[in-house]
């Protein structure tokens, strides 16, 4: 990429960030207060909207300040391999969870509308409900840890290109296979259950 185009956009991508990163922070703040005082009158129907919320917020209050210093600064800072590491498992992981609430989300609503009695019971409640949201939760995390942080193979990052948060490895195959399951399988979930 051109970096006289990078160092003169760059500016721009920060004022964007900047004026869009502080209103979706007081929303979910404001998001949360309302589920928070409305906390008896909540159902099952609330939860995944509430964890979404949450992950917004986490996102835009750690991701985008982040991002924001690159393209205030034009590098990296620190520009060391521990807090690329750190970034590129917290944006894969924090996005894994926002794709997979996503498409769970749209599942447990087409089995909410069309089983009615799906949740009735404590057991059903949890497999269908609790059990599923949790580990949509955790495998996101655990399995961009094990593939970011853990992984054996030599890191390389480009401390001067916001994509030095994109771990860049000699086997690919195993990127590119999480790609389709993290990504095309979950837009394929999106889509099927908003159209049925």
């Amino acid at each position: 990429m051109n970096n006289d185009w990078t160092s003169s956009v760059s500016p721009l991508r920060f004022w964007i960030c900047l004026t869009f990163s502080i209103p979706s922070a007081l929303c979910s703040i404001l998001i949360l207060i309302h589920f928070y005082h409305e906390r008896k009158n909540l159902s099952i129907h609330h939860h995944l909207t509430i964890l979404l919320t949450i992950i917004s917020f986490v996102q835009v209050t750690t991701q985008i300040p982040v991002s924001m210093a690159y393209y205030r600064r034009g590098e990296v800072i620190p520009a060391i391999s521990a807090f690329c590491t750190w970034w590129a498992w917290r944006d894969s992981s924090l996005n894994g969870v926002s794709r997979f609430t996503m498409a769970w989300g749209s599942i447990e609503r087409h089995l909410l509308v069309f089983n009615i009695t799906l949740m009735n019971t404590k057991v059903k409640r949890f497999v269908f409900h609790i059990l599923p949201t949790v580990i949509i939760s955790i495998y996101p995390l655990l399995f961009y840890f094990i593939a970011i942080v853990l992984n054996p193979c030599e890191k390389r990052w480009d401390y001067r290109e916001v994509s030095s948060i994109v771990l860049k490895t000699k086997e690919n195959s195993f990127y590119s296979r999480s790609y389709v399951e993290h990504h095309v399988t979950l837009l394929i979930i999106l889509f099927y259950f908003h159209t049925m």
